[in-house]
């Protein structure tokens, strides 16, 4: 692009600058795309490229200074190559339709009108969900399917009376009482159990689950990855299942996850270790994670 006179604008860091892309917003400002899918009960089998995964792969290039001007068109060059790059974070076998975008016309700029007749018309065929992605996509992706909506509100619930115990406990007229004591206890386990299975579903899952599709950020990010990262992208975007069980226990939100379940588990194995009580403090962490969703 420099080379054909094009200055880059400074790369802009604020993933969450993208414009919205909820199903109202795209339904009010994109009613002659592709109709949307009705929301399934069960999580998808199949992962589509429709509008707001385009839309938000042309918002990110933008916003990252790959368009002719801040918010502008992209060079067709430039889009081929990491729409590409987007596919091949998935499957690196899939064929794209080229020539389904900008109607089939030898356009040299794109912008969204030129890029959504692929859209209308599928150039990137859907992708096909394993079961064990659909697993992970019902516990990690809330606005996936109704289930996971509703196990997204179960742990909710969970989260936030864990925290209401840690609280309950603190004052001395519960922590004296014996009975309440008990019945704490026991409220205190079936949470712990709950977040536990949590936990190793996914941890059991994420060696044979692709990311991206159930984290669109990180799909983006792999995609369109900084400039100084360009040269690594070809080793990064296909990771072994020892890498991804690495990236999955090291991601701050699975590091609270893990966290907040431990005193229980230690306090199991050596009584009255010191300084656990703070450690459950944690869960705290989880309810902020859960809005963020």
């Amino acid at each position: 692009i420099e080379a054909r006179g094009v200055v880059p604008v400074e790369p802009v860091r604020a993933y969450h600058r993208i414009p919205s892309t909820s199903a109202a917003s795209v339904m009010s400002n994109n009613s002659d795309d592709v109709p949307l899918r009705e929301w399934p009960m069960l999580p998808p089998s199949e992962f589509f490229f429709d509008t707001v995964t385009m839309r938000e792969l042309l918002g990110c290039l933008q916003l990252n200074g790959y368009a002719r001007c801040h918010g502008g068109p992209v060079h067709f060059a430039v889009f081929h190559r990491y729409l590409r790059r987007f596919v091949d974070c998935l499957d690196s076998s899939h064929d794209i339709s080229w020539e389904a975008f900008a109607g089939g016309k030898s356009q040299v700029w794109l912008d969204w009108d030129d890029i959504r007749p692929g859209v209308i018309k599928q150039a990137v065929a859907p992708l096909s969900a394993r079961l064990v992605e659909r697993v992970m996509i019902t516990l990690e992706d809330p606005g996936s399917c109704m289930l996971a909506t509703l196990y997204l509100i179960t742990t909710t619930c969970f989260i936030v009376l864990s925290i209401v115990l840690v609280i309950l406990e603190s004052f001395e007229y519960f922590s004296n009482n014996l009975e309440w004591k008990e019945k704490f206890e026991l409220i205190d386990a079936v949470c712990v159990v709950y977040f536990t299975g949590d936990y190793l579903v996914k941890l059991l899952c994420s060696p044979w689950v692709r990311t991206p599709l159930y984290d669109r950020e990180f799909h983006l990010a792999m995609a369109v990855p900084k400039r100084e990262q360009q040269r690594s992208w070809s080793t990064s975007a296909k990771r072994s299942p020892a890498h991804r069980i690495y990236k999955f226990v090291s991601k701050s939100a699975n590091v609270v996850d893990l966290i907040s379940i431990l005193p229980f588990w230690l306090d199991r194995l050596i009584p009255n270790l010191p300084g656990l009580t703070f450690l459950r403090a944690f869960r705290l962490a989880r309810l902020a994670r859960v809005f963020k969703q």
